[in-house]
């Protein structure tokens, strides 16, 4: 089940830079991320009644709210920062080089999680970084 909701996470991904480019050539980044944050108060009502209707577990704690919470101030930054800069440079550019944060995460993952770092997790942040390299060139 992991395999289709990483598939669906590729395929929104690689669709929503393109559909931010759209929203951008008649508002501004602000604008976008405005509407963006109406659309997720929107969205997450229905989810939780989706899960409650489901049977799916819909506790959570005080600090897995101020979990949330962070996230979703991390997001809204990264939404507003990738539409400015979307709206300035092309999409296919942007995307690639914003597509570095598995560089950070990796990284963090080791100093603040303490998940191994690997001989493979190792070669695909070389991969990702020649990748970057070659976008930016």
């Amino acid at each position: 089940m992991a395999w289709l909701y990483i598939a669906v996470a590729i395929v929104a991904g690689g669709c929503w830079g393109i559909v931010q480019k759209m929203a951008l050539r008649d508002s501004s980044p602000l604008m976008v991320t405005v509407v963006s944050a109406y659309v997720y108060s929107i969205i997450g009502p229905a989810v939780f009644l989706y899960m409650k209707g489901a049977g799916k577990s819909v506790s959570w704690s005080m600090s897995s709210i101020l979990w949330v919470c962070l996230a979703c101030v991390l997001v809204t930054v990264k939404a507003f920062a990738f539409s400015s800069a979307v709206q300035q440079a092309p999409v296919g550019l942007t995307v690639g080089l914003t597509g570095a944060y598995p560089l950070l995460t990796f990284a963090l993952s080791a100093l603040v999680l303490g998940e191994a770092v690997t001989l493979q997790r190792l070669v695909g942040v070389a991969v990702v970084s020649i990748g970057i390299l070659v976008l930016s060139w």
